[in-house]
């Protein structure tokens, strides 16, 4: 994976290979409950004489940056939704204020750079891993460039962290640090000491999970000159509510030594389980046989990878174990061999990145010397009873390339396999024409590898019965002109095979691959079942500007409805009175408030709106409402079934929600103080623990 620091090396060759094309692993969030994110590969353009940076997915240009300093996103969300707005100078510097839009919203982030490129005066800026569950912002000061003085982590409106920056831009004295991974649903954060950025003595890992109260103390050690010394418990990379995995062991001077053991708990309030570990010697190598997890590793992925480490490279026979969930034994899944120099050869079954119970993904085929050679084919099963069977695959040239016809999946991420495209490789690039299974789709891929003339390709929703699609121009990996957006169904009536077309929304592109004129765009979390909503209104640059409504209906039986959702100055960001939707299952339930340079502003009031009547809620209905908004919380997290029961006791309501257990309703859930308290008993197989949902009065 190219991280950050590798970066230096990479600009320095494309000082010489300008426009040289790199693929890189940034990061995306995965569609399990906790969101967590996880690797994605992309590729980016760095063009030095330009200063330019260009992000490719799949043959398509996803967005062009004019950098200086140079600054590169690794994070997926980032690439898609992240925009900043403002002014460069005839030195091709930043100059005078900059702000940041996300989606649709803007959130006070940004401040000023100097005529010299410099950023100055009091920032807010968005964390490193920003994204719709991970609304962390950091606040402070910059001279000339400089972090200097107090600067605050800032969550849900709350500060959690932060320190202090010495007037030359050092960490000093004590810190609060957020994990890379940071979000609503695992809240992770280390706190210790700093010296001229260096860190010293103690420093503890603390962890919170989702609608938790407080933080519990995780993991930790202490610090020597700026290295680990001592007993150390880390948290795995990938650490998040649904996959706490934790290493525990001995550092010596920055290097680990002796045995190393790696844990694992179901939940915030189990215990930890030895799932792993292995030896380090005096110089920090793994040695000898090792048990070590994969990457996601949580009850319905429960992976891991044994053999031999001989001075930390893997030699020898290596096994891919997979444990059903509540199983008691591992049994070997996939695997392979590496050679004396840790370089797979032979022949290797790897597991997809998506591999789990319901989902078995696998891949077949030859290593030598570290590349993968030959005929590699896909296979799938549903679970474990199932046989596996070939879906797709291709060929690799003796350079690891593909080359030839391939038949694959949408996206190494995808999970499902009806999807398939098939087409032509060309050391690695994709060539020609390509097929889309499923929806008669596709298109044409120039020799540069990108996306070329007419396409038809899936939307980002995808299911059994109903998906979405997009369908236009291409140039040269731009979306140009009219591009259509089309919602297909399909079922099956007396042996045969029926599916529906509908246009639902769409608009026309530049040139430059940017949105302009009139279109009619998708809610961000739209649903082809319960969230049909959509906007309707100008962008112009590909930035929304002017007055847009919101079109809507409940499900497919209903009428469209229309209104007004609010203005847009000319740089997209929110001016004046706007109504957005409160509840996705109430669509006549509005919120309406005014918005002073793109930030809500006085007071917003819930409102009934239907073709009848309009009206402000009163005290009870808003009460009702955000019951409901907890209730559903509740539903989402626990997916349980449920029945709702109220009651009014001594002037307050106390709500109860029950759960069906051996044919008896069991209180779980009540609400007092506007605080619901959720008590989950042993035998519906979750700890015993509370879990609170705050009330929100608007």
């Amino acid at each position: 994976m190219i991280s950050n620091q590798d970066f230096t090396s990479i600009l320095s060759e494309q000082v010489i290979h300008t426009e040289k094309i790199q693929e890189c692993e940034g990061f995306t969030p995965n569609k399990n409950h906790d969101k967590m994110l996880i690797k994605k590969k992309f590729q980016f353009i760095f063009d030095n004489d330009n200063k330019k940076i260009v992000y490719i997915l799949d043959g398509r240009i996803l967005r062009c940056d004019y950098c200086e300093p140079f600054e590169m996103m690794m994070n997926f969300e980032q690439i898609m939704y992240l925009n900043w707005k403002g002014d460069w100078n005839q030195n091709q510097k930043k100059n005078g204020k900059w702000v940041a839009l996300w989606k649709d919203d803007y959130f006070g982030v940004g401040g000023f750079y100097s005529e010299n490129g410099l950023k100055f005066g009091v920032w807010k800026e968005m964390f490193k891993n920003f994204w719709d569950n991970a609304e962390v912002f950091e606040i402070g000061e910059y001279r000339n460039g400089i972090r200097i003085g107090q600067w605050d982590f800032v969550f849900e409106k709350q500060k959690i962290g932060g320190g202090f920056y010495k007037e030359n831009g050092l960490k000093n004295g004590s810190w609060i640090e957020l994990s890379q991974n940071f979000s609503s649903f695992s809240q992770i954060f280390q706190k210790g000491d700093y010296q001229d950025d260096k860190k010293l003595g103690l420093w503890q890992t603390f962890y919170r999970g989702r609608s938790v109260d407080s933080f519990t103390k995780i993991g930790g050690g202490s610090f020597n000159e700026n290295l680990k010394d001592g007993d150390w418990i880390e948290l795995s990379e990938y650490f998040s509510n649904l996959s706490q995995v934790v290493y525990k062991g001995l550092y010596k001077l920055g290097k680990k030594q002796g045995k190393w053991e790696t844990m694992y708990r179901v939940g915030d309030e189990s215990k930890f389980e030895i799932i792993g570990g292995g030896y380090y010697d005096e110089n920090g190598m793994k040695q000898s046989k090792w048990i070590e997890p994969y990457n996601c590793f949580q009850s319905y992925v429960q992976i891991t990878f044994s053999g031999e480490y001989q001075n930390d490279l893997k030699i020898g026979s290596w096994q891919t174990n997979f444990r059903e969930y509540g199983g008691d034994k591992y049994s070997q899944t996939g695997g392979g061999s590496f050679d004396q120099k840790g370089m797979k050869v032979g022949s290797w079954i790897e597991l997809s990145e998506v591999f789990n119970r319901d989902f078995q993904l696998i891949y077949q085929g030859e290593y030598q010397n570290g590349q993968k050679t030959g005929i590699w084919n896909t296979m799938y099963r549903k679970e474990v009873k199932n046989q596996f069977k070939n879906i797709g695959g291709g060929l690799y040239d003796l350079n690891g390339k593909k080359d030839g016809i391939w038949e694959e999946l949408e996206d190494q991420l995808s999970r499902n396999v009806s999807i398939v495209y098939k087409g032509e490789y060309k050391k690695d690039k994709k060539q020609g024409n390509w097929v889309i299974s499923s929806i008669n789709g596709g298109g044409y891929f120039n020799e540069n590898g990108r996306k070329e003339g007419q396409w038809i390709e899936f939307y980002d929703y995808y299911d059994s019965q109903y998906y979405l699609i997009f369908q236009g121009k291409y140039q040269n990996g731009r979306r140009i002109g009219q591009w259509d957006i089309i919602e297909m169904s399909e079922c099956r009536y007396d042996q045969e095979d029926f599916k529906f077309q509908n246009k639902i929304g769409g608009g026309n592109y530049d040139q430059n691959g940017e949105k302009n004129g009139k279109w009619l765009d998708l809610d961000y979390n739209y649903d082809m079942i319960t969230y049909k909503v959509t906007y309707l209104g100008e962008y112009k640059n590909g930035v929304k500007i002017g007055l847009w409504k919101i079109l809507y209906r409940e499900n497919n039986s209903k009428p469209i409805k229309q209104r007004n959702w609010g203005q847009f100055d000319q740089a997209g960001i929110k001016v004046g009175i706007w109504d957005e939707l409160q509840d996705r299952f109430k669509m006549d339930i509005i919120i309406r408030g005014e918005y002073k340079n793109g930030q809500k502003t006085g007071v917003w009031s819930l409102m009934k709106k239907d073709s009848e009547n309009e009206g402000e809620l009163n005290k009870m209905q808003i009460f009702s409402l955000n019951l409901n908004l907890a209730v559903k919380q509740i539903l989402q997290m626990h997916n349980e079934k449920i029945d709702l029961l109220n009651k009014i006791k001594n002037k307050y309501f106390i709500f109860s929600l029950f759960f069906f257990y051996n044919y008896q309703f069991q209180p779980i859930l009540y609400f007092e103080n506007q605080s619901f308290i959720f008590k989950s008993q042993k035998h519906f197989q979750t700890s015993k623990r509370q879990l609170e949902v705050r009330f929100l009065q608007q």
